[in-house]
């Protein structure tokens, strides 16, 4: 809005964006990964780059090593947003992208934000030689990781407050003196020679990809989709009858109106044509009020059925998430829950009553010519046959190929459409966007050539049926007129047959389009059913017993491996005999590297995984002994990977307790170190904040997740880097708020960065899934093992 941005003294808005972007890498605090192949992901950052650049760019970043151990190495599908790999995985492969594209204006938001000290200390490392020669902006709340910069800026509400290089702001023992005392206040003395430990990388085995469910398009699929129907049967009864009274209306209408014309041409009094006069006046009315009648019920029952399903495919969805849901894609959930849901609403209203309806109508109108004759009601049973039968037959086997296809190419681009809205950021600074769209175009051509074949198919059904309903109206007539002839059938009935038999067709002419719909109902369906038969990772015990009245966790030889996947059947332990004890009021804090098993620690006590062997014990008995619900009702959570809602601030935060008044609110936020900023904008807690809280820093979600926690009040707390994207200073106060707060709850703390590590009742150090240490902080300082290799490389400045 004002001032200017000079790029090589050259306004930025005179520059095309193409052109600046493509000297520019980023790496931002929330990198976005897509749902593709590690490679894939890490070739943003220049597409064109052969494999060796790739392992080259992730050796540099750290990440090679991990990625070997992955079941499919660098081709191993991550999961949106990188779903199937730790926070600090997918920072190093965001990494990877910034080393690729090797641009000569870098910017770093929180680069090294989610990786434990070690890895870190070695990113800074890489760092170095990556910014060498470079323009390079380096956005951090961690000073060690800035304090050989050129210049140093510190911003406050939007405004430089002071500004030098690092020896010059301690000198002036301001704002940044501040912030860097408040992070080296717990800094030990010297240490003692601490004894070798070899580093280790260990990464935490993606959740498995589970095959989708193997279906043939069987008529097991139509039953169950026509047993749903079981409530509303009589008004699928009662649409199918006034369906059938709908098309012999029309018939009636036509058989009338032609006698009266053939019988009127003979000048027979007007009390001969008093009878047709009204009956067409009453098949004219009655047509259209049956018309509207059936209209209006079908859709009713459809609607119905179809509100029913959504809300029940939703409750289906909840008990899989998150473990179960990993392997699909959100766009592909999403076209499920409405594409393959209004796809059914099809099925509904075209597949179930038509061919009931048609096979009343053609069973009534050929016992009505049999009536003048067996031989004519013979004929139109048999044209009945080829329309409302054999023809529908054909057109499903011609279109099913192309139904299917449709219908994946419908998932596929739901998918990718998802996948590129949220990565757009990073799609636009590595100059991908025409890569991506050529990705969606090209699902859009396939999907548009299946359309074209399909709808190619609906002309050529649309004709085969006029030409049989004519056929068989030519047929009754060369047949009739022998009988005419010979005085067996009224001269002024030969119309009337003719038009009968052709108006009878009406009932069979849907039937081709029901027939591509049940196709693609039946689809949508087994799509439906991959997920509804899907076994939940954790169900409820059968008696489930009330909410512990004890918060004190127990733990005893707990292990733990994620089922195997379709590309290995190896199981590899993520927690690996762990044991531990957290009563009420205890602090425990659960530190290591990236990938050691942590995050998992957390998912199994909420329950989202159950273990495979060992005890957890809550109160007197097992975890798995308790409701899920009210389990997790008494667990505060603070996540690394925080998901806000497209809603309020005051409607996020209420999740933590929905009846919670607003001093209560209140209250939560500014022991979360957030409602002065809340306060600062224009609807304050009635601000909309955007899908994922897109609208807040990454510093600003996390506080609004921490007073989410703080206002759920829960006796046993679990977080997981709840200081994640803090500066010094606020999480310094956070941290005094949070501790008063945990005196008499069960604390589970699981960070990499050794913050207030002084005030733990118990540390462990976990790495590949076991506990390689514990004790307090002085202890395992003392101890010179793997806590006091983390300890240093925290606070050592580079």
């Amino acid at each position: 809005q004002h001032g200017e941005i000079l790029i090589n003294n050259q306004p930025i808005q005179t520059i095309p964006i193409h052109n600046y972007l493509s000297q520019v890498s980023w790496v931002s605090q929330d990198p976005y990964l897509f749902n593709t192949s590690v490679a894939d992901n890490i070739r943003l950052g220049r597409p064109d780059a052969s494999q060796e650049e790739v392992i080259s760019a992730a050796e540099k970043a750290y990440a090679h090593e991990f990625i070997n151990q992955l079941p499919q190495g660098y081709e191993t599908p991550i999961g949106e947003r990188g779903a199937r790999l730790s926070a600090g995985q997918a920072q190093r492969l965001a990494l990877g992208r910034a080393f690729l594209k090797d641009a000569p204006f870098l910017i770093l938001d929180e680069a090294t934000a989610n990786l434990d000290p070690e890895t870190s200390t070695k990113i800074q490392i890489a760092l170095k030689t990556l910014i060498a020669g470079r323009t390079t902006l380096v956005i951090a709340h961690r000073l060690n990781t800035i304090q050989e910069a050129d210049q140093i800026i510190l911003l406050d509400h939007g405004q430089v407050v002071e500004s030098g290089i690092h020896s010059q702001l301690i000198d002036q023992q301001g704002f940044y003196w501040r912030m860097l005392s408040r992070e080296k206040a717990t800094k030990p003395a010297p240490p003692p020679q601490p004894r070798e430990i070899s580093p280790r990388i260990s990464i935490e085995p993606p959740p498995p990809t589970f095959p989708a469910a193997e279906r043939t398009l069987s008529f097991s699929s139509l039953f169950s989709l026509l047993r749903l129907l079981a409530p509303y049967k009589w008004l699928v009864v009662l649409s199918v009858l006034l369906g059938w009274a709908t098309v012999i209306s029309g018939i009636g209408l036509l058989v009338t109106s032609a006698y009266l014309i053939s019988a009127a041409a003979l000048h027979p009094s007007i009390a001969v044509l008093q009878v047709p006069i009204v009956g067409v006046r009453f098949f004219g009315l009655a047509r259209g009020i049956f018309r509207y009648l059936e209209r209006y019920v079908s859709h009713d029952t459809t609607f119905r059925l179809i509100a029913r399903l959504r809300v029940w495919f939703y409750q289906i969805l909840e008990p899989l998430a998150p473990a179960r849901l990993m392997q699909y894609q959100s766009g592909d959930l999403l076209n499920r829950i409405h594409h393959d849901i209004n796809s059914l609403e099809v099925f509904y209203v075209r597949v179930v009553a038509p061919p009931m309806v048609w096979l009343l109508v053609a069973v009534t109108a050929s016992a009505l010519l049999a009536i003048f004759s067996i031989q004519l009601g013979l004929i139109l049973l048999a044209f009945q046959i080829m329309a409302g039968l054999i023809t529908p037959i054909l057109v499903r086997s011609a279109s099913q190929r192309n139904e299917h296809r449709l219908i994946e190419k419908q998932a596929e681009l739901s998918a990718a459409l998802v996948d590129s809205i949220q990565g757009m950021a990073d799609l636009r600074v590595f100059n991908a966007s025409r890569a991506q769209q050529g990705k969606v175009d090209k699902i859009n051509r396939s999907m548009a050539k299946a359309q074209l074949k399909l709808g190619n198919l609906s002309g050529i059904e649309s004709a085969v049926e006029n030409v049989l309903a004519h056929l068989a109206s030519w047929m009754i007539l060369f047949t009739a007129i022998p009988l005419v002839t010979s005085g067996q059938i009224g001269g002024v009935y030969m119309g009337t047959l003719i038009l009968a038999a052709l108006a009878s067709f009406e009932a069979a002419m849907p039937l081709p389009q029901a027939a591509r719909s049940l196709e693609s109902g039946l689809a949508a369906a087994n799509r439906l059913n991959e997920i509804v038969d899907t076994k939940p990772a954790v169900s409820d015990p059968k008696t489930p017993r009330p909410a512990p009245e004890i918060n004190y966790i127990q733990i005893k030889d707990l292990r733990f491996a994620y089922p195997a996947t379709i590309q290995s059947q190896h199981k590899t332990y993520v927690i690996d005999g762990i044991s531990l004890s957290l009563p009420p009021g205890k602090r425990m804090a659960v530190v290591g590297p990236s990938g050691a098993g942590k995050t998992t620690l957390a998912n199994i006590l909420l329950r989202f995984w159950d273990y495979d062997e060992g005890r957890i014990k809550l109160g007197n008995h097992d975890l798995y002994s308790y409701n899920q619900d009210e389990l997790r009702a008494s667990i505060g959570v603070v996540s690394q990977r925080t998901h806000l809602f497209n809603a309020s601030l005051r409607e996020n935060i209420l999740l933590g307790k929905t009846n919670a008044s607003m001093d209560e609110i209140r209250r939560a936020c500014k022991l979360a170190q957030i409602d002065d900023h809340i306060e600062s904008l224009p609807q304050k807690y009635d601000t909309w904040i955007g899908e994922g809280g897109m609208r807040l820093s990454g510093g600003e979600r996390q506080r609004v997740a921490i007073a989410r926690t703080i206002l759920k009040n829960a006796p046993i707390l679990i977080l997981d880097e709840p200081t994640a994207n803090l500066d010094p200073l606020i999480e310094e106060d956070l941290l005094s708020a949070f501790f008063s707060l945990t005196e008499k709850r069960s604390t589970l703390w699981i960070t990499h960065r050794l913050t207030s590590m002084q005030v733990m009742d118990e540390i462990l150090v976990m790495d590949h899934g076991q506990i390689v240490e514990r004790g307090q902080h002085h202890g395992l300082l003392e101890l010179g093992g793997m806590y006091r290799r983390m300890w240093d490389l925290q606070h050592q400045i580079l």
